[in-house]
């Protein structure tokens, strides 16, 4: 990763909450440790003024990603061409049973493209 990905060109509050959202769950970390006073304290330490979000604010925030992130997904879905779908399965690091739908389909410009339809934890 490169030190430009990691730059912000400023601190406002919603941005924070997207890349501390993005940032826990990318590193498999559960929400409610938001809660742990010692992690809220690194934190504070490197910046007073923060925010940091509640377990709620944070699932409300997953909500509406996942809400944009289903309509740009619909969005990729070309009309009238025909589809295959795909189902995949296997073990996360964390041992959880994990299970994808994935759509292939043939671009106007006859490249093979793929879209995630689904990505679920399987409970048994």
């Amino acid at each position: 990763m490169k030190d430009i990905d990691l730059e912000i060109s400023s601190f406002n509050q919603q941005s924070w909450d997207r890349y501390l959202l993005i940032g826990l769950l990318s590193a498999l970390i559960p929400l409610n440790v938001v809660s742990n006073r010692e992690f809220r304290r690194v934190f504070k330490a490197l910046r007073n003024d923060v925010k940091i979000p509640s377990v709620s604010k944070l699932t409300c925030l997953l909500r509406n990603e996942y809400g944009k992130t289903l309509e740009a997904i619909k969005g990729q879905i070309p009309r009238g061409q025909r589809v295959s779908i795909a189902l995949d399965g296997w073990t996360s690091q964390n041992r959880l049973a994990i299970t994808s739908v994935i759509m292939y389909y043939i671009s106007r410009n006859w490249t093979l493209e793929e879209v995630q339809l689904a990505f679920e934890e399987v409970r048994h």
